[in-house]
């Protein structure tokens, strides 16, 4: 069993969101669910015990339920819970149940509470909508995943130097003394603590967020690889394609060739 990457989740449709009111206390057994599952607490308590492990569902608890997991469900208290209920593209065999603990609950709550509204009154667009609600709640989980790894401390030294590189990460002189100015630190220190935080070098980094950015935009309509190039902040287009061929195994023509179809 393995806990599963939320970001690895491509889901192919909501298929029900459904509201549920527990009124007893009580054990619920179920053998190889048939769909994944997120279910978000309004009150109550719920543990949800599979291979061994516990799993508490609370208002400050959201858990994640995989298709095929089997598991004993202990009304522990009584109370409201929304479930919605879809599907996800390709097997991820063995992933088990987890639960996240979440700060800012009313947020999630007012998403699947809208939510359900819209699936059971069947109102314009409900689908699409209920499927961008799940989608915020799948990220939501997932910075809290990543946050719960990264040092607040260490985090907020290079902070600065990220909201930089959110904003400009197409700059063509960005640099570690750069960074480390914008950061107020020494050179020396930023790319150590950026190293801890992230486990890669920050120009590493910088690569990686604007091959991910280059390889949505050769998916649209750029007329170019060279205009790809510049808009990510390559200062050549023999660099940016070497580049792009070493991290994706396909030179940018092969890779919007295989992406358009």
């Amino acid at each position: 069993m393995a806990k599963v990457d939320l970001s690895s989740l491509v889901v192919t449709r909501v298929v029900a969101v459904n509201k549920i009111l527990y009124r007893a206390r009580t054990s619920i057994y179920r053998k190889d669910r048939e769909l994944w599952a997120v279910s978000v607490k309004v009150g109550g308590v719920s543990n949800y015990q599979s291979g061994g492990k516990s799993y508490r569902s609370d208002p400050d608890n959201i858990v994640v339920l995989p298709k095929g997991s089997s598991y004993t469900c202990e009304i522990v208290e009584l109370g409201e819970c929304y479930m919605i209920e879809f599907e996800v593209l390709g097997e991820h065999e063995g992933a088990e149940i987890t639960s996240y603990p979440i700060k800012r609950k009313l947020d999630f709550l007012n998403a699947v509470i809208n939510a359900e509204r819209l699936w059971s009154f069947k109102k314009p667009a409900y689908e699409l909508s209920c499927l961008s609600v799940l989608y915020g709640i799948l990220a939501k989980l997932k910075e809290r995943e990543l946050s719960a790894y990264i040092s607040s401390e260490k985090y907020n030294l290079i902070a600065p130097a990220l909201k930089y590189l959110e904003e400009n990460y197409s700059d063509t002189d960005i640099s570690n003394d750069k960074l480390a100015e914008i950061s107020g630190i020494s050179s020396v220190y930023f790319r150590k603590t950026f190293f801890s935080v992230f486990n890669l070098s920050p120009m590493r980094y910088v690569r990686m967020i604007r091959i991910e950015k280059a390889k949505d935009m050769l998916c649209g309509d750029y007329s170019s690889i060279s205009n790809v190039s510049s808009d990510v902040g390559f200062e050549s287009v023999y660099h940016f394609s070497k580049t792009f061929k070493k991290v994706t195994g396909y030179s940018p023509s092969e890779y919007a060739k295989i992406k358009r179809g």
